[in-house]
């Protein structure tokens, strides 16, 4: 694999993680960009190979599609209203998923989500399936972190299962690895 290329990896669990994490990418300290996702958390919670909402293939486009966006996972959006989210785009949509070639892929947020000017005027497509109609919300069954002045948060959907909640708490969340990100940034 060239030295430049991201790479991701499929696993039956992660080292480490909280049973039920289901994947992340990130980048090591030498500044590698690489992902890795656990087939054992979708499989063990009734999810399947190919098929629907936290497959694992829809995991892998998740993490695939965050990681060519945010590949440093240090971008943070503006909304205009004192808060910054943090730039994943299939967080906020992580459910339904929507299939190409019978192969079930994630949904993802477009840039309009993260336009705090940008109105829903019937042209406006704030995320692939045409499921959310304003920038920075987000579906039942997703989630996105925000900072607000200086302290960040994490808002979980209603609709998420609790398997997935589990795994998404205290050390092993997202907004703990952007907090660790932030630290680190503000430390240097």
């Amino acid at each position: 694999m060239p030295a430049e290329a991201h790479g991701i990896t499929i696993v039956d669990a992660i080292p480490d993680e909280a049973a039920g994490t289901l994947g992340y990418h990130t980048e090591d300290q030498g500044g590698k960009v690489w992902g890795i996702v656990s087939a054992n958390a979708s499989l063990d919670n009734g999810a399947h190979v190919l098929r629907g909402d936290w497959s694992v293939s829809s995991v892998l486009s998740h993490e695939v599609l965050e990681m060519y966006i945010d590949p440093n996972c240090n971008l943070w959006a503006d909304n205009g209203a004192g808060k910054v989210f943090s730039v994943e785009v299939c967080d906020p949509v992580e459910a339904p998923s929507y299939n190409v070639d019978g192969v079930a892929v994630s949904n993802f947020v477009t840039p309009a989500w993260f336009d705090p000017l940008a109105k829903k005027n019937g042209k406006t497509v704030f995320d692939k399936l045409g499921k959310l109609h304003r920038p920075f919300t987000k579906l039942d069954a997703g989630y996105y972190v925000y900072e607000k002045a200086g302290t960040p948060h994490e808002v979980d959907g209603a609709k998420m299962p609790k398997w997935r909640l589990r795994s998404k708490s205290k050390h092993f969340s997202r907004t703990h690895r952007r907090t660790l990100s932030t630290a680190t940034r503000r430390a240097v």
